[in-house]
């Protein structure tokens, strides 16, 4: 859960940044709709083909080599004895392990936690950085702050991953000790079949959380279903009914349903507790939803800290008893599972593990059908033939300004399509630029962006431009077409500065002010060349 609501979180900033700025006007292009691209050299007349998208793998395969395989067993016990000579791997969940250092859980020692099947999408792996550990494609995240936390990601399939994680002394010695146990978890996943879990010794291990969510409420068609839980998200599931066409989301909302599923200590008795179905369970209820939790049976584990399998469920107050009594009866089953798992598991240091392709890789919004990498275009001369011919083809507005921003910026910028703009991106993600042809309208009007900044006029390339900075972070120019900066029409460039990939303190990062005047190098060369 903290990872998807980080996920949501950069979601939401890279949005802003796309926009140029949470806090600025947004610039639009009149793009036609459905433009995208494909080809090479093509006319702007028309939008070239759509490039392909690379297809994720089966979701029940992926579904299945996960459920079978034992967190625990990813652990190579020379490698942990060598880091602690009393490592000891203890489950945290049916599908979770933490390497401790003693042989009994110890909350003040911290332990290597090892996850099977977490939230792992696009915008995730954007804010990672990319590394190769053991011939496997992976992603390594830090936080320096006070937690001192290292984190790789191995993917598995578009939106799921293995993850090694661990809070040391420093960031730099936790990396060390997440790269050791992972490279170590990477060779086993070469033969996955040799690490299957048993069930009978790892109580619900049979399952994954939204496949038995879905069993329990009869696999309702107008629910989606994501994984859910601090320590194991893929035991537990959300399952959130999706609104009609014109209800907010919160018309639904009453009728979600949340599911955790861990290894904890029993709870004690308590105010609220009832009996259900056989079981004492602890009962809260706030503005109509009922919170459920209760053990339902011993783990296996031997740990105090982790003796039994407790669930939590979230609920409707008027279904939430018969939803745990449906759980209560089938926890202890297993799912028929006639798909074979995944193989391989592992991704290769080339091989896509998103939907996105070329320079979409680098934007936050990259694994939508909407974005689309940049394809060669011609661009007429002059304003009012370039607005005409963006109508037609998006790609033209790339066009418009790739030799002046690759010139400026360097031949690392890659342009792309997404919604009314274009945006050139890179590999480090350290700066977005963000581009447009504004058409000729009252909302367009580049003397209006930037309200409530101090702005400055200055003269490129013999045409007037307002700039100014939403933040330290950021830089914009809007420039006048035709020589008046309260008529409609212009262009403009963006600038963002942003975090380096990998950094997880969400810290904002600070624009070098040579990059502004890049920009105004690159706006001039524009107008020189295109107006």
């Amino acid at each position: 859960m903290r990872r998807r609501l980080v996920g949501l979180f950069l979601a939401f900033l890279a949005l802003c940044l796309a926009m140029a700025g949470c806090t600025s006007t947004v610039s639009g292009t009149a793009s036609a709709a459905g433009s995208d691209g494909g080809g090479q050299g093509n006319e702007p007349d028309g939008p070239p083909p759509r490039t392909p998208q690379p297809p994720d793998r089966d979701a029940a395969a992926v579904t299945s080599a996960l459920r079978k395989l034992d967190a625990c067993a990813l652990i190579d016990i020379p490698v942990a004895k060598s880091l602690a000579p009393n490592a000891t791997p203890i489950p945290r969940g049916p599908h979770s392990c933490l390497l401790s250092p003693t042989p009994q859980h110890d909350i003040i020692k911290e332990s290597v936690r090892i996850t099977v099947g977490d939230d792992s999408d696009h915008v995730r792996r954007f804010s990672g950085v990319p590394v190769t550990i053991g011939g496997a494609k992976a992603y390594e995240y830090r936080d320096d702050s006070s937690s001192r936390r290292c984190e790789i990601a191995v993917p598995v399939s578009f939106t799921l991953a293995i993850t090694v994680e661990f809070r040391g002394d420093d960031v730099e010695g936790a990396c060390r000790v997440v790269r050791k146990v992972t490279e170590a978890a990477i060779g086993k996943l070469r033969n996955p079949d040799a690490l299957n879990v048993d069930p009978a010794k790892r109580p619900f291990a049979a399952w994954d959380g939204c496949t038995f969510l879905k069993q329990v409420l009869g696999n309702p068609p107008e629910f989606d279903y994501v994984g859910e839980g601090t320590y194991d998200p893929f035991s537990g599931c959300a399952a959130a009914k999706r609104p009609q066409r014109g209800q907010p989301p919160s018309a639904t909302s009453k009728e979600d349903v949340k599911l955790t599923a861990e290894y904890d200590e029993a709870p004690k008795p308590a105010p609220g507790m009832r009996p259900i179905g056989g079981k004492q369970v602890v009962f809260s209820e706030r503005t109509g939803e009922c919170k459920l939790e209760w053990a339902q049976g011993d783990s296996g584990t031997g740990d105090k800290d982790f003796g039994v399998l407790m669930f939590e469920l979230s609920a409707n107050c008027q279904a939430a008893t018969q939803i745990a009594e449906k759980i209560m009866q089938l926890a202890g089953q297993a799912p028929s599972d006639a798909t074979s798992p995944q193989r391989p598991l592992l991704y290769g240091p080339n091989e896509p593990d998103t939907a996105a392709v070329g320079a979409c890789i680098h934007s936050a919004q990259g694994s939508s059908k909407d974005c689309e990498p940049y394809q060669p275009t011609e661009v007429p001369k002059g304003y009012q033939a370039i607005i005409a011919a963006v109508t037609k083809n998006r790609h033209v507005q790339c066009a418009v300004f790739e030799p002046a921003i690759k010139a400026a910026f360097g031949p690392e910028f890659l342009p792309l399509s997404w919604g009314q703009h274009c945006f050139f991106v890179e590999p480090t993600h350290a700066l977005h630029i963000t581009v447009n042809v504004l058409p000729p309208t009252a909302m367009h009007v580049p003397g209006k962006y930037g309200r409530g900044y101090p702005k400055q006029e200055v003269q490129l390339g013999g045409k007037p431009a307002s700039t100014y900075s939403s933040g330290k972070d950021s830089f914009d120019i809007y420039l006048s077409a035709v020589g008046d900066l309260n008529a409609g029409g212009g262009l403009h460039i963006g600038l963002e500065a942003r975090p380096p990939r990998g950094d997880q303190r969400t810290l904002q990062a600070q624009l070098d002010p040579a990059k502004i005047e890049l920009a105004k190098q690159a706006m001039t060369q524009v107008v020189q060349t295109r107006l």
